[in-house]
Parts: structure tokens; C-alpha cells; sequence
């Protein structure tokens, strides 16, 4: 009887695990080894009982159907749970199952948070050395540019990472901080030197090459074209490219009169260093170059002025040295006037050209060519000029005479401004004004086309005096005499607009 109860209660217990085994899936292994146990004694117990044991145990079974209907039930609400369970992760979000947009999250999170802080600031600086600037704080970045030693630029930024954010080409760049300072690099002065009594065409392009550099904020640089010998007619903006208002002055368009390059690019330098703090009748320079660019030509005919320094050594080009050779019997250019080609620079502008045909001949002066704009240096000026928006003035500088012309036949409102700009110009320097009759004017100059085509005032300022080439000696009289007129003219701008 013991071992028939053994028996009994390990049946009972076998029923009760195979209902509990398809609820609870957490419990499966359990119920398996609890399985494999009972199969186990099962086999011992029926080695060593008769078979009618069996049958009575199952007529038993088969006499309690209570038994099995709960066990159904209990399976079917374990099912129900089960269902529920997995609806709720479903809603809840199951932390346990591997979700590639939370893993994404998280990964952006954790970039967020390495990322650099920068404390933002607003100040100026400068390059200690000429350094890379990148798109982003990596030198494996890309490369937006170089920022240049004596630049001004606006800092917006100090990281933690050893970058600095400074606004470059519009947008907001990194720099290596390294590499910044606010301290202003100290600017070499006395760059032009005016006591070179041949200032010539490399020593002004030198001039301008370093100007350019040491006050990039404030001079461009442009070429308008080439000479017939294949040098460059610069042209250097001082002040606001952009400005609604401009004046334009060029100078040695004839050859022997360069001693007027060596002014304006004087006045450039002395304009460019009082730039920041300097002033004049209680109106600063920069408020004067933001409003009025002003545009200086400083040698319009580069070769002619060559030609006249040198002769014909500095001269590339073999076969304008054959033509010039023809052109006088002297190797003695020193008086030389035209460009060259043999062409008066200063009658081959298209105004009323035909007027001044009187020269039939190639030579050192008066020849206009053989038509208006026939030479390149006359083409760059007239192209450049017309492309001015808001010219307002222009001045041309000539040698000698301590004279200024400007009457070349305009009327009515013109004439009245051209009138007022010679009077202001004459009060300055001291020159004599010249008045000109319909028969004396010299048609084809560069002045009377801006008045006559342009509709532009324009006055010709002769520096100097007795001769052409002005000696040197006179330089310091001159440059006294024209220190200030291009901050009056730009004065007389402002009032008039």
C-alpha cells in the first residue's frame, strides 16, 4: 500500500507540471529535468508492478473529470496572461529587445555631449603667421582658406579644444588659437620712399605689392589690363569697394611726368596710415573712405615712363625697339611724352578725337594715333572708368606749370561743378586756373572725355615747374601743395550728394 500511494502521488504531481508547463514558459526547463525524474522512477515503477495497477490508477482519472476541467481552465487564463504580457511590452516598449533607432539616439546623445563648447565672444584679431582656416575644429577638415598677417578679423568664438571661431568669407571658420593674437602686427612705415629720385615702375609695383599686404582691410588691388610692353596698369581702391560714391585720379599718362607716380603713391601710404585714427576738419578717414572710394591709377603709361628712365634697355620687345629707333635718331628719351608705340596717350581718347588729328607722325608727343582707343593703356582706362557706378570726380596729374585746366567747353550744370572742383582744388595748391577757348582746347585728353562723354567733373592739376622731367628737389613742395586734396575733394562729395 505504501508504494501504491508513492505511486499515486507522483501522478498527481506529473498532472499538475503538465499544466503548469504550457502556462508558464519560464518555468520550461524546470519542468523538463521535473519530466525526465519522473520518467525515470516510472520505468522503475513498472519494472516492478503489474499492469493492473495501471488500470486502476486511470479508472481513477477517469472518475474526477473536475479535475481536468481546472486544469484546462487554469491553462486557458495562463494563456489570457501571457497574451496580456505581451501586448503591455508591446505598448511599453520591451528594454530588453535591441531597438536601432533608441541605439542611434543614444549615440547621438553621446556625440552631443563630447562635442566642444565654445564661449562666445565678439572682439577683433590678427594671424600671428599666415595659417590655415578650416570648415571645422580638425585639421583633417576642409580647408576654407588662409588667413593673412596683418588682417583684421572678427572672432565669434573661444573653444576648449584649442580653436577659435572667427567669420571668414561670410561664415563662421576655425582657427587654431595658437596661432591668433589681438595685439595689431606692427606695420613697417616710410614703404614708399620719397627721396628716390627715379622713382620707376618696379619700385611702385613693390610699393603696391606691400601696401596690399599691410593693409589688406583697406586697399584693393586690381590690374586693368596690360601695356603694349606687357606691364601691368594697376589700379589700387582705397576704402569701401562697395561705396555708392567714387573718385578716380591717374597719374603719368605721359612719360616724363612719373615724378606724379611718386606723389600719389606718397598720398596712399600717409592716407593708409591714418587710416584708423586719424582725421581731418573733425571727419575721420575711415568714416571719409567708407563713404568715398577712391580709385588711384598711379601709372597709366608704364612703358613710356620705362622708355624715359632707361631708353630702350628695359624695353622687351624687339620690335618696338626697332620701331622706336626709327621713330628719332637719339637714344636720349629722356623727354619722351608718348607710350611706346609712338602714340600721345593723352590725345587718343575718343572725345572729339577728330578735332585733334593735327600730328600726322609716330614720335615722343602730340601723334593721337590712328584712331581713338588704338592702344591698350587708352582702352583699360576708358573701359575701367565707364565701369564705375557713382563716379563723381576725377583728377588727372600732369607736369609742369603749377596750372590746372578745366574748361573744355561743358555748360550748365556741369560747368557750374566742374567750376566749384577747380576753385576748391586751386585753393588748396595755389595753381593757376587756365580758361580755354573753343580753339585752344586740345580735344582727344582724358579729362575732357569724362566731362564730354561721362558727364563727370574733371580737372587736369600740372605739378611743378620749368621743366619735364621735374627735378626731384621739387618733391617736397609738391607733395605740400597736394597733401589734402583728396580728402577736401572727398569732403566736397559728401555735401554735394
Amino acid at each position: 500500500m505504501r508504494r501504491f500511494r508513492e505511486i499515486t502521488r507522483l501522478i498527481c504531481t506529473y498532472g499538475l507540471m503538465v499544466g503548469l508547463s504550457t502556462s508558464i514558459t519560464s518555468y520550461a526547463m524546470e519542468a523538463k529535468t521535473t519530466g525526465e525524474v519522473f520518467a525515470s522512477e516510472m520505468s522503475i515503477v513498472n519494472n516492478s508492478e503489474s499492469e493492473g495497477i495501471n488500470q486502476e490508477d486511470n479508472t481513477q482519472q477517469n472518475s474526477n473529470p473536475d479535475s481536468t476541467n481546472q486544469d484546462n481552465t487554469n491553462q486557458e487564463d495562463n494563456n489570457t496572461e501571457n497574451s496580456d504580457t505581451e501586448n503591455d511590452r508591446s505598448k511599453e516598449g520591451d528594454t530588453s529587445t535591441d531597438n536601432p533607432e533608441d541605439s542611434t539616439q543614444e549615440n547621438d546623445t553621446t556625440q552631443e555631449e563630447t562635442k566642444p563648447t565654445y564661449k562666445k565672444i565678439n572682439d577683433s584679431i590678427y594671424v600671428k603667421k599666415a595659417c590655415s582656416v578650416y570648415e571645422k575644429p580638425d585639421t583633417k577638415s576642409k580647408k576654407l582658406g588662409t588667413a593673412i598677417l596683418y588682417r583684421k578679423y572678427t572672432r565669434v568664438g573661444i573653444g576648449e579644444d584649442g580653436y577659435n571661431q572667427i567669420m571668414f568669407d561670410g561664415a563662421v571658420a576655425y582657427v587654431k588659437e595658437s596661432n591668433v593674437t589681438t595685439k595689431k602686427p606692427t606695420i613697417p612705415t616710410n614703404v614708399v620712399d620719397i627721396t628716390d629720385t627715379k622713382y620707376n615702375y618696379d619700385d611702385m609695383k613693390k610699393d603696391i605689392q606691400l601696401l596690399n599686404t599691410y593693409y589688406p582691410d583697406y586697399v584693393t588691388v586690381q590690374s586693368l589690363g596690360k601695356s603694349e610692353d606687357n606691364r601691368e596698369i594697376y589700379c589700387i581702391i582705397l576704402g569701401n569697394v562697395n561705396a555708392k560714391n567714387n573718385i578716380l585720379i591717374q597719374g603719368s599718362m605721359h612719360a616724363r611726368e612719373y615724378i606724379n607716380t611718386q606723389l600719389l603713391m606718397a598720398q596712399l601710404e600717409y592716407y593708409l596710415t591714418q587710416y584708423e585714427k586719424g582725421s581731418y576738419k573733425s571727419v575721420s578717414y575711415q568714416k571719409m573712405f567708407d563713404e568715398v572710394a577712391v580709385h588711384v591709377i598711379p601709372m597709366a603709361n608704364p612703358d613710356g615712363v620705362t622708355l624715359c628712365q632707361y631708353g630702350t634697355n628695359k624695353i622687351a620687345d624687339k620690335k618696338l625697339i626697332f620701331a622706336l629707333k626709327t621713330m628719332q635718331k637719339s637714344s636720349n628719351y629722356s623727354r619722351w611724352k608718348a607710350n611706346v608705340k609712338g602714340v600721345d596717350l593723352n590725345k587718343n581718347f575718343p572725345f572729339l578725337w577728330k578735332k585733334n588729328v593735327t600730328e600726322k607722325k609716330v614720335g615722343s608727343m602730340n601723334y593721337p594715333g590712328v584712331k581713338a582707343q588704338s592702344e591698350s593703356e587708352t582702352q583699360a582706362l576708358v573701359k575701367y572708368t565707364k565701369s564705375i557706378k557713382g563716379l563723381k570726380v576725377a583728377l588727372s596729374y600732369h607736369s609742369m606749370g603749377n596750372i590746372i585746366y578745366w574748361d573744355y567747353g561743358q555748360k550748365g550744370k556741369l560747368r557750374e561743378q566742374c567750376k566749384e572742383l577747380v576753385n576748391l582744388v586751386k585753393s588748396i595748391t595755389g595753381y593757376t586756373l587756365v580758361t580755354q577757348s573753343s580753339s585752344t582746347i586740345s580735344y582727344g585728353g582724358y579729362s575732357d572725355y569724362v566731362v564730354g562723354e561721362l558727364g563727370v567733373p574733371a580737372i587736369t592739376i600740372e605739378t611743378g615747374m620749368v621743366i619735364a622731367p621735374v627735378s626731384h628737389s621739387q618733391f617736397n613742395t609738391i607733395w605740400k601743395q597736394n597733401k589734402t586734396v583728396i580728402p577736401e575733394v572727398i569732403l566736397q562729395v559728401i555735401k554735394n550728394k
